[in-house]
C-alpha cells in the first residue's frame, strides 16, 4: 500500500530519463565531493554525550532540519534555482555572500565552501554548460566563493530537475550525510538509521511546500547551539570529521 504520509505530500512530478538518472547521481554519498568527511557539528554533540541513540539522533536532526537546514541551507538552494532561471549573476553572488555571512562558525563555513567548490569541480566534467562555467568563471575571479546550496541550485537548473525536485534532493543529502556520520560517531544500527531516516523524510514535502511561497527575507538560520558546538569541535581532543 503507498504510504499515507507521502502520497498526500505533493503531487506527483515527472522528470525526463535523463534527468531522473543524474538525480541518482548527484544525491549518491559515493559523489566524491568530499561530503562523508563533515559532520556538521554533531561529533561534538556525541562526544558530549547529547546525542547517543536513535531518539536522541532524531530529535536533534529534525530540531535543526527545522530551524538552520530549512532556512539556511534548502531555501538557498531554492533561491539559487531561481536566480539561474534568471540568469541574474549579480544576485547569486549576494545570495553566495550573504551564506558566507550568515555560517558564523568556521568550520560550518569551511565545510560549506569545501563540498559546493569541488561539486563545481565536478559538474564542469560530468554536467557542463553555460551556467556551471559562469559559477567557475566567477569563482576564479573570487567574486564568489561558491556554497554548496549555491552550486547545488544552479547545477540543478542546469539539469531541468524542478525546484521541487531540487529542494527535497538537498535535504535528503543533507540528512542521508548525517545518519551516515552517527553510524561512525555512536553505536547505532544501519536499520535504526534507516528508521530515522524514513521518518523524516516525511518532512521534507511540507518544508518544500513552504520554501515555494518563500522569498530572500526568509533566509535565517537560528540554532546557535549548533554554532556553539561547531566551534569546540575544532578543540577537541580526537576527531573523525573535519566538522
Amino acid at each position: 500500500m503507498p504510504d499515507p504520509d507521502l502520497s498526500r505530500a505533493a503531487p506527483l512530478l515527472s522528470l525526463s530519463p535523463t534527468g531522473f538518472l543524474a538525480l541518482l547521481q548527484l544525491c549518491d554519498t559515493a559523489l566524491p565531493i568530499g561530503a562523508f568527511s563533515f559532520s556538521h557539528g554533531l561529533e561534538t554533540y556525541a562526544q558530549e554525550g547529547l546525542i547517543h541513540d536513535a531518539a536522541t539522533l532524531h530529535a536533534w536532526l529534525e530540531a535543526i532540519l527545522r530551524h538552520s537546514v530549512h532556512g539556511g541551507h534548502l531555501l538557498p538552494v531554492a533561491l539559487a534555482y531561481r536566480t539561474a532561471a534568471a540568469v541574474d549573476w549579480v544576485q547569486l553572488q549576494r545570495l553566495d555572500a550573504q551564506l558566507t555571512a550568515m555560517k558564523h562558525a568556521r568550520e560550518l563555513r569551511e565545510a560549506s565552501l569545501k563540498i559546493g567548490q569541488r561539486l563545481l569541480e565536478l559538474a564542469r566534467h560530468l554536467w557542463p554548460g553555460t551556467a556551471i562555467e559562469e559559477l567557475y568563471a566567477r569563482r576564479r575571479q573570487g567574486t564568489l566563493a561558491g556554497h554548496h546550496a549555491v552550486v547545488f541550485g544552479v547545477l540543478s537548473w542546469t539539469l531541468e530537475l524542478g525546484e521541487r525536485v531540487t529542494v527535497e534532493a538537498a535535504g535528503y543529502t543533507w540528512l542521508s550525510g548525517m545518519i551516515s556520520a552517527a553510524l561512525r560517531l555512536f553505536s547505532l544500527g544501519q536499520s535504526a538509521g534507516q528508521r530515522v531516516l524514513r521518518s523524516l523524510l516525511t518532512l521534507l514535502p511540507g518544508i518544500a511546500d513552504t520554501i515555494s511561497r518563500q522569498d530572500w527575507d526568509d533566509l535565517m538560520s537560528a540554532a546557535p547551539g549548533l554554532d556553539i558546538r561547531a566551534m569546540r569541535h575544532e578543540r577537541l581532543y580526537s576527531r573523525l570529521f573535519q566538522s
